[in-house]
């Protein structure tokens, strides 16, 4: 027993141990000072637990015994893949009656084995099956259960198990990583990321060891945030404001319909050119100010004159904020606002300078500028809220303007105001 290199124990009806040999140090790492004495379940981690490992046991005829693949913990808590012997004792002379348990350890995982662990052959049927996955698969009976991995399979991912499976056994010892659906056998439906190797071993012949782990949830969280990024583009590609994304050294990761459409360069163009967003959208004449601008990302409004890729002024009003580990552009074309404010402006100015040239002989009916700064725009025609526009005053401000005008007028209604300061010169 000293000199294999396989690891024999024994142990009373208990499975208090009795005897640790070099094998099995070598095999687990704990002493035989360390072994000898304790319960089996607490030296060598077992993936079925105590009600479940008693069964097991129980089912074992006298002075026979079952084989089987198992994961077992050794003294660092690394979960390696061992073939695994349970044999009863009847008791004799050397032994009093107990169990004689012998473990190799199977070359098969690439990575420590997890609880999630899955041996198949070259078919996808299984050689060994973790009580974990036994469960995540849905068996009602976790010892001895097994797993048909790809009629297990989701219908959209068969094929893709079937691929795995013959690139893993054609290439033993090769490992990489793929996630695929299963369906359990309550019919639901289960995301698993499994991390796959190839094997050859000459017991058991030629197969795949899978790592596996439930990522259902996370799934589903990514598929639900793509639907609603996906809402989000398309609110953003159809909103009247253009939205920038980039990242925190400013470099295009989105670039919507609106700003191309206002400004001219494409998203492959601004995603391809870093210095874009300061150079050549916000402000070419101080590409380095409008830079730290937007990497500022404080929330603030800013009004950038710039040049459109077509050659074009225009005016825009910029604000940034951060969004994790992105900044959040959105801008505003407000050239058109900003005519139509010059013209007012131009309007009001004009209509003042006309006036203004009427008071030195004194102001008719004791009229105040502003007074007659709407009686001129009465007599243009212009209703109460074009006059409000005109002159960036409010509404009721107008009313009132033209009622104290109709008072000190002595004139009955609007249109006969207009007329008389036609006629006596008071407009010209």
């Amino acid at each position: 027993m000293e000199n294999v290199s396989d690891a024999i124990i024994v142990t009373d009806r208990d499975l208090v141990i009795a005897s640790w040999n070099r094998g099995a140090t070598e095999l687990f790492g704990h002493s035989p000072e360390e072994a000898i004495g304790r319960h089996l379940r607490d030296v060598i981690a077992f993936e079925l637990t105590p009600a479940e490992l008693d069964a097991a046991i129980s089912r074992v005829p006298a002075g026979q015994g079952f084989r089987r693949l198992a994961l077992r913990a050794t003294k660092d808590r690394a979960r390696i893949p061992v073939r695994g012997t349970f044999v009863q004792l009847p008791g004799d002379w050397t032994y009093p009656p107990g169990y004689l348990v012998t473990y190799y350890r199977l070359p098969i995982f690439a990575a420590e084995a997890t609880e999630l662990a899955l041996i198949v052959d070259s078919l996808g049927k299984s050689v060994y099956v973790s009580p974990d996955v036994a469960r995540l698969f849905g068996r009602s009976t976790i010892e001895d259960a097994t797993v048909d991995l790809v009629a297990s399979a989701h219908a959209d991912d068969a094929a893709k198990v079937r691929a795995l499976l013959a690139e893993a056994t054609s290439h033993p010892t090769h490992s990489f990583v793929e996630k695929f659906r299963i369906v359990r056998s309550d019919g639901y439906v289960r995301w698993v990321r499994a991390a796959v190797t190839g094997y050859l071993v000459d017991s058991i012949g030629a197969g795949v060891a899978l790592n596996l782990q439930d990522i259902t949830e996370q799934q589903v969280a990514r598929d639900i945030f793509a639907r609603q990024g996906e809402v989000a583009r398309m609110i953003m590609d159809h909103i009247p404001a253009m939205v920038a994304l980039t990242d925190l050294t400013g470099k295009f990761v989105y670039w919507n319909s609106e700003a191309e459409r206002r400004l001219g360069w494409s998203s492959a163009e601004v995603r391809d050119d870093p210095e874009t967003i300061g150079a050549k959208i916000l402000s070419a004449d101080n590409a380095e100010e409008a830079r730290a601008f937007v990497l500022r990302a404080d929330g603030t409004w800013r009004e950038f004159p710039t040049t459109t890729r077509s050659g074009d002024r225009i005016t825009v009003i910029w604000t940034n904020i951060r969004v994790g580990e992105h900044i959040l552009g959105l801008g505003i074309d407000i050239t058109e606002r900003e005519r139509q404010r010059e013209e007012r402006q131009k309007t009001r100015e004009d209509i003042e300078h006309r006036v203004e040239r009427r008071l030195p002989t004194g102001a008719p009916y004791g009229l105040t500028f502003r007074e007659l700064t709407v009686l001129a725009l009465v007599v243009n025609g212009k209703t109460d809220r074009e006059i409000a526009s005109a002159l960036s005053i409010g509404y009721r401000t107008v009313q009132t303007h033209i009622s104290n005008i109709l008072t000190k007028m002595g004139a009955k209604v609007r249109t006969e105001a207009g007329v008389r300061a036609v006629r006596e010169r008071i407009i010209e």
